[in-house]
């Protein structure tokens, strides 16, 4: 079953130019003495590696479940600790970003009122954290841990808002900013265009890291409107010039592409050499 805590929205600020996406920081409620304590510590020792996700809604709901409400958390898990527990979360006014519920709205609006649209001081229910992170499909072992340990090469490749909101705890991460310095580490991002790519402003932190960060922008406007499927196989010297070294000898980190895409994707990258266990996902589309 899972367990319900409430959190009031600290922030709700821009994380794009055109204000599409959003940035919600939430915080637990406070509490007093041990008990509360002892409840928020184990809260947060559930967040062990980036690309893990919450659930979050008005009320605790009939069937107490999170089908349909979960969002990946944009905060590295150190940061989150040194911040006393409050998380950040990349949302849009997108249908999938509604809140579970809201009787508030229509009663046609399945949806609820939008994730984006929560305000200072809102209240909301959110759940433990929960998913295994940037894992394999197929062996439970490898994931993103064991790609640092092996000191393996890490592409990341990530689509719209759920793919950076999911991948942004990734690169800020200090053992991955820390791995771009002994290995190569790239990263692909795909938005309609800079006005609506969140967190264009943090790519020249994670320059300097080391991190080879593509920008990648699909709207027809755009002068040269490219795909991240376009950016990693139509390169010069092919996807090893794109990524950097030899595909094989390389983790690749999957986040926001939709289940057909995803699926494209993967068979391209195996006819390359990846091996499809290093193919490493935070859902399951």
């Amino acid at each position: 079953m899972v367990k319900w805590r409430e959190a009031e929205v600290v922030t709700n600020t821009a994380a794009s130019a055109d204000d599409r996406c959003r940035l919600l920081t939430l915080s637990l409620v406070g509490g007093v003495g041990l008990e509360y304590e002892f409840s928020r510590a184990t809260w947060l020792d559930n967040y062990k590696v980036p690309g893990q996700f919450v659930g979050i809604r008005l009320d605790e709901g009939g069937d107490n479940g999170v089908a349909g409400c979960l969002v990946a958390v944009s905060t590295e898990p150190t940061l989150v600790r040194q911040k006393n527990g409050n998380v950040e979360v990349l949302v849009t006014e997108e249908p999938s970003f509604r809140l579970k519920g809201d009787t508030r709205g229509p009663a046609e609006d399945a949806k609820g009122r939008s994730l984006a649209s929560l305000e200072e001081g809102d209240r909301v229910k959110i759940s433990d954290f929960m998913g295994r992170g940037f894992s394999s499909l197929f062996v439970g072992w490898i994931g993103l841990q064991s790609a640092l340990q092996e000191q393996r090469d890490i592409v990341i490749v990530a689509s719209g808002a759920r793919g950076l909101g999911s991948v942004k705890p990734v690169l800020d991460w200090p053992p991955v900013q820390a791995h771009a310095g002994i290995k190569k580490v790239s990263v692909f991002l795909e938005s309609e265009s800079p006005a609506a790519a969140p967190f264009i402003n943090e790519s020249g932190g994670w320059r300097s890291s080391g991190i080879r960060v593509t920008q990648c922008y699909t709207a027809k406007t755009n002068e040269n409107p490219v795909s991240v499927e376009a950016a990693m196989f139509s390169h010069g010297s092919g996807l090893a010039g794109a990524v950097g070294g030899h595909p094989g000898a390389a983790s690749f980190l999957m986040a926001g592409l939709p289940g057909k895409r995803a699926m494209e994707l993967t068979d391209r990258l195996t006819d390359h050499g990846v091996d499809p266990s290093r193919l490493l996902f935070n859902d399951f589309f």
